[in-house]
């Protein structure tokens, strides 16, 4: 009895999706002779820094489906905290299945930068003197704002002391100083002139006695 063999899809051959760029550029020749070439480390930072930790690339990861390259610490930190895409383009990455070694970018990079040690040296006093510099204009910027909020608040307090007193503490506005007698005075005074009214018929009578 025969048994139905079903038939296996054909697989398409992966097609790239190529940039503008990519589509319109013209192919230069390839270098067969003796002739070198000098480039600036300098023009090629861009190509050999991690995206990640925009650092120099350290034991190189290249991600099979778009072909960029980070450091493996990194990449594998950004996929293990549930990142599961491509930093650079947003392309699926699965698992770190996704990715494989790349030793010759290492041995390119160890070639253009064979003392690493003293070029990540170099790399950390400069990022220290940055951050010195950084911290002393932060230091500057922020007394200086501060004595500016401290002139305005105290120019507020003038304007408010000046509108609660408009006469001025201790003018002629202020009670007490408007040169009229005081409650205690008048009292005083109102007293005297009716003990004074009130002694008045006394004297009369004895005065009117004597003559007699």
């Amino acid at each position: 009895m025969a048994i139905p063999v079903t038939p296996q899809p054909v697989q398409q051959p992966k097609s790239w999706e190529l940039s503008l760029y990519e589509l319109h550029r013209t192919p230069q020749e390839a270098i067969t002779d003796g002739t070198e070439i000098s480039i600036s480390p300098r023009s090629l930072h861009s190509e050999l820094m991690c995206p990640i930790c925009l650092d120099m690339l350290k034991n190189t990861m290249t991600t099979k489906e778009c072909l960029h390259r980070f450091c493996q610490e990194c990449i594998i930190t950004a996929l293990r905290s549930g990142n599961k895409e491509c930093p650079t383009c947003r392309k699926k990455l699965i698992s770190k299945r996704s990715l494989r070694p790349d030793p010759n970018f290492d041995a390119l990079i160890a070639k253009i930068y064979p003392d690493r040690d003293e070029y990540e040296a170099h790399q950390e006093k400069v990022l220290q003197r940055l951050n010195k510099h950084h911290n002393q204009q932060a230091l500057t910027s922020s007394i200086e704002e501060g004595l500016k909020l401290q002139a305005i608040n105290r120019a507020q307090r003038v304007r408010k002391r000046s509108s609660d007193d408009p006469a001025g503490t201790g003018g002629p506005g202020t009670p007490g100083s408007t040169g009229q007698p005081s409650a205690g005075e008048g009292g005083s005074n109102t007293g005297r002139k009716r003990q004074k009214t009130s002694s008045d018929p006394e004297s009369d009578a004895s005065e009117s006695k004597s003559k007699e």
